[in-house]
């Protein structure tokens, strides 16, 4: 099997047949082609061995590509030198893959990047119908080849810059391949100033270590040496800043082949010298501190229901929100009104609560795990066809007609599924799910 790009899609030949793969909004779409490029009534092509093999082989290429090049897009945040704009129009706007998601994104043209001050920073446009189109909708002049081209970051803009961003991609139907407009920040905090050269901001949390380094290495970040006091951290080079970040790690048990690991501090190396956090650009310690939450948010033991009763389970799982559940707050805060089962719901706090016809619930916006209101009991509920309601229009399918701002974030769809099924309660048919209830009652 082998692919290339051509005409605004990608195509992937298998044997004797072309698949033409489309990605729009995120969502892919496959027209199978014969040997001489004419569209066959074919799905997947004829033999009993390619039904089996073809269409998750075509899948799987296709979303490692689309992968690759949302990740190549993202790494522009770490790299310290702008494009031209005619490196930015080859590689990323006439390139049929990567044009899908550069044109759900902003961009900043022209201007200075060593300045502070956010006026010099050039003009923020999106790619829109062959044109350059700025927030107040209007065309802006094309730059010249050799101006600079960088991937837009809330970072040193307004709220009011950020939120009028926001309002404008939602009326142009513009979900975004990443967060973007919604991207956490993470600044610099007067605990930090204190501890001069290492942060304690992720320290002290009990991890899954497989799923801890998987996330990781999908960041492109590797582990470092391994002692006999088990591992020792993860660490990545950042671009050319000729920086690396680090992050400490350690058996959080004494047995190593348990599978868990405790998290320490974060740190800044350049060459061999400990960089004071003060030094760190802020896009680059806001990027790499979003990374850490992340793998903190994925990989935490309050996601396993096989901690619960443990004090750090429900400490982590029902906690305060981090930066990244924050977001999603403030998405969802945005977005249930407009559900159609806004008038069962409310946001408070760290909850979405939820009430349903047999009794009320509260979903944890960082965790997305649901404990029932009042009593508090926890519910294990896992939506993704786990259930099967009566009423097809709140199976977890719907949540997939519901738009959101940004690719990504499996909780928010999750909280969302789970809110959609709660309000219904009385019409989920899963018995594991109705054990529960029968409990709660």
């Amino acid at each position: 099997m082998k692919g290339e790009a051509r005409d605004g899609e990608s195509r992937i030949q298998f044997g004797d047949f072309t698949a033409q793969v489309r990605v729009v909004d995120g969502k892919m779409s496959v027209v199978w082609l014969d040997v001489d490029g004419r569209p066959v009534d074919l799905s997947p092509p004829t033999d009993t061995a390619r039904k089996r093999v073809a269409p998750k082989s075509i899948t799987g290429e296709v979303r490692r590509l689309v992968a690759g090049k949302r990740e190549s897009i993202e790494a522009l945040y770490l790299r310290r030198r702008p494009l031209t704009y005619d490196d930015w129009r080859a590689r990323f706007l006439d390139d049929s893959l990567n044009s899908e998601m550069t044109e759900r994104l902003i961009w900043r043209f022209g201007g200075s990047f060593i300045s502070d001050d956010p006026a010099d920073w050039g003009t923020a446009a999106i790619p829109r119908d062959g044109r350059l189109i700025g927030i107040d909708g209007r065309a802006i002049d094309e730059p010249l080849s050799t101006d600079t081209v960088r991937l837009w970051h809330p970072i040193g803009h307004s709220v009011r810059d950020v939120l009028s961003w926001r309002a404008f991609l939602e009326a142009l139907g513009v979900t975004q391949p990443f967060k973007q407009t919604y991207r956490e920040i993470y600044l610099l905090t007067d605990a930090e100033r204190a501890t001069g050269v290492y942060s304690n901001r992720f320290a002290a949390h009990i991890l899954e270590r497989k799923p801890f380094l998987a996330v990781s290495r999908g960041r492109k970040w590797s582990r470092m040496e391994r002692l006999e006091a088990g591992l020792t951290g993860i660490e990545r080079g950042i671009g050319d800043w000729r920086l690396r970040a680090r992050y400490h790690v350690e058996d959080a048990v004494d047995n190593p082949n348990a599978g868990y690991v405790g998290s320490g501090i974060v740190e800044f190396v350049h060459g061999g010298r400990f960089v004071p956090l003060e030094e760190i650009p802020p896009l680059v310690f806001s990027e790499i501190m979003r990374d850490i939450d992340l793998f903190v948010g994925v990989a935490s033991v309050g996601n396993d229901p096989n901690w619960r009763g443990n004090a750090h389970w429900r400490s982590a799982a029902f906690g305060e929100l981090s930066a990244m559940a924050g977001t999603r707050k403030q998405v969802l805060t945005d977005l249930v009104p407009k559900l159609h089962i806004a008038d069962r719901c409310r946001i408070d706090g760290r909850y979405l609560y939820v009430r349903g016809n047999l009794m009320s619930y509260k979903i944890h916006l960082g965790s997305s795990h649901v404990l029932t209101d009042p009593g508090a009991q926890y519910l294990c509920i896992v939506p993704a066809g786990s259930w099967v309601a009566a009423d097809p229009s709140t199976t977890t399918s719907n949540a997939g007609h519901i738009f959101l701002p940004f690719e990504g974030d499996s909780t928010l769809s999750s909280i969302i599924s789970k809110a959609l099924m709660l309000a219904d309660d009385d019409k989920i048919r899963d018995n594991i799910i109705l054990e529960q209830f029968l409990r709660s009652l």
